[in-house]
C-alpha cells in the first residue's frame, strides 16, 4: 500500500503544469506567457496558440486545451495580458499593423519564440480564442499568415471590424467598438478582403485555413459578425463555394466553404439558441482537433478518442505566477441540450428593432421590422438582420 502510495503522489508530481515562459521579444504591451508541455510530448511537437477572453487569463484559455494537448502531444502557449479589463486590443491602428506597438506583435514574438524553444515543427502551428481572443485570432490569421496553419475563433468578428483612434496602452482597458459589437458593420466582402490583403502587402504565401463559431443568441458579439468574418475569409481564401449546412449534433449546424479544387478552407459552426458562452463541451475535441490534423501528429494519425468535459468559470481576477496547476476532468458525453431563441416582443407588437435578428435557420423570433427591412445577410443562411 505505501509503495502504491508513493507512487501516486510521484505521478502527481510530475504531471504537467503550466511554466511560465520568457525572453521574448519585441513585446511592446508587456504581456506575459505561459507554456503546457504535456509528458508524451511529440518529436517535433504541433504548438497551438490560446488566447483568453476578457476579464480571464492564460489558465483559463489552457482549460480547454490541454486535456487534448495530454491525449495527442502538442504544445500549448497561453499569452496573457494584464491590461484593465484583461481585453486584447482589437482596434487601434498599432493592432491592425504588422509589427505595430501592440498585442499582435508579442503574440507574434511568442509565436515564433516557443517555435524555437521547443523544437516545434513550424508547418503545424495553430492559433484559437473566445471572444477577445477570438476577435485577437482573426487579428493574427491576418497580420501573421505565415505563422499560422489554421485558426480557429469562438464567438469573434472579421479583421479590422473593431476600429479606435485611441493609443496602445499596456495598462489601460482596450478600447470597445459597439458599432462592430452589435453587428452594425456590414461591408461587402471586397471591404473585408481588403483589410485582409492589405495588412501584408505583397504576401503570396499560404493563408491559416479558419474554423468559426457563434451562438445565434449572442448579444455581447452579435450573431451578425459570423456572417461577415464567412464573408471575409471566403473572399480572403478564395473559398465562395458553400457545401449543404450540416447538423453535427443538436443544435450545431456546420457549413464548409471549398475552394476551386474542392478543398475546405473555411468551416462555419451556427449554434441554436446558444449566447456568449462558447466554447462548449465538445467542440475543442473532437471539432477543433479535427479540423487541425497536425494537432495529431505530421501524419494527422487517427486516434479514438472521448469528449473532454471541463468545467471552469471565468475569473474575476489574474494572479500572474511563475507555475499554474491545471486539473481535468474528462468524461464521456453522448448529448448536448441546447435551448431554443427566445420570442422577442417590441413595443411595436412581433417585429425586431433595427439591426436585430429577424429571420434564418433555427429562428423562431419576429420574422418582421419596425422601421427597416429584413435582410438575408450574404453567404449565412442562420441570420437575417433588420438594416
Amino acid at each position: 500500500m505505501k509503495t502504491v502510495l508513493i507512487l501516486s503522489a510521484l505521478k502527481t508530481v510530475l504531471a504537467a503544469s503550466l511554466v511560465q515562459i520568457s525572453g521574448f521579444s519585441p513585446n511592446p504591451t508587456d504581456i506575459v506567457a505561459y507554456a503546457y508541455v504535456p509528458n508524451n510530448v511529440q518529436p517535433k511537437p504541433a504548438l497551438i496558440i490560446g488566447i483568453h477572453c476578457c476579464t480571464c487569463n492564460a489558465a483559463y484559455a489552457a482549460s480547454f486545451i490541454t486535456p487534448s494537448a495530454d491525449q495527442y502531444g502538442f504544445i500549448g502557449v497561453f499569452p496573457q495580458t494584464n491590461r484593465s479589463g484583461q481585453c486584447w486590443d482589437v482596434a487601434t491602428t498599432a493592432a491592425h499593423t504588422r509589427g505595430g506597438a501592440s498585442d499582435p506583435t508579442a503574440i507574434a514574438a511568442i509565436t515564433q519564440y516557443a517555435i524555437q524553444l521547443y523544437g516545434v515543427d513550424p508547418s503545424r502551428v495553430y492559433v484559437t480564442g473566445e471572444s477577445s481572443g477570438a476577435m485577437m485570432t482573426n487579428v493574427m490569421a491576418a497580420l501573421y499568415p505565415d505563422l499560422y496553419a489554421g485558426a480557429s475563433a469562438f464567438m469573434g468578428v472579421p479583421f479590422n471590424c473593431f476600429q479606435s483612434t485611441a493609443a496602445p496602452s499596456a495598462t489601460a482597458a482596450a478600447p470597445w467598438d459597439s458599432v462592430c459589437a452589435t453587428g452594425q458593420r456590414i461591408l461587402p466582402a471586397a471591404t473585408w478582403d481588403s483589410y485582409v490583403i492589405n495588412a501584408f502587402p505583397g504576401y503570396t504565401g499560404s493563408r491559416p485555413i479558419m474554423q468559426l463559431w457563434h451562438g445565434t443568441a449572442d448579444t455581447t458579439l452579435y450573431y451578425v459578425n459570423l456572417g461577415e468574418e464567412i464573408k471575409q475569409w471566403t473572399a480572403v481564401l478564395n473559398a465562395p463555394n458553400a457545401g449543404t449546412p450540416t447538423a453535427v449534433q443538436s443544435g450545431w449546424t456546420r457549413t464548409q466553404y471549398t475552394n476551386s479544387a474542392g478543398q475546405v478552407q473555411i468551416e462555419a459552426y451556427s449554434i441554436a439558441g446558444e449566447g456568449h458562452v462558447l466554447p462548449l463541451s465538445g467542440m475543442v475535441s473532437p471539432y477543433l482537433i479535427n479540423f487541425f490534423p497536425g494537432l495529431k501528429g505530421p501524419t494527422g494519425a487517427t486516434t479514438t478518442t472521448t469528449t473532454t468535459t471541463t468545467t471552469v468559470q471565468p475569473p474575476t481576477s489574474t494572479t500572474t505566477t511563475t507555475t499554474i496547476s491545471t486539473t481535468t476532468t474528462t468524461t464521456t458525453t453522448t448529448t448536448t441540450t441546447v435551448v431554443a431563441s427566445p420570442t422577442t416582443t417590441t413595443a411595436s407588437g412581433n417585429c425586431s428593432p433595427k439591426w436585430g435578428q429577424c429571420g434564418g435557420i433555427f429562428w423562431t423570433g419576429p420574422t418582421c421590422c419596425i422601421s427597416s427591412t429584413c435582410t438575408p445577410q450574404a453567404n449565412n443562411a442562420y441570420y437575417s438582420q433588420c438594416l
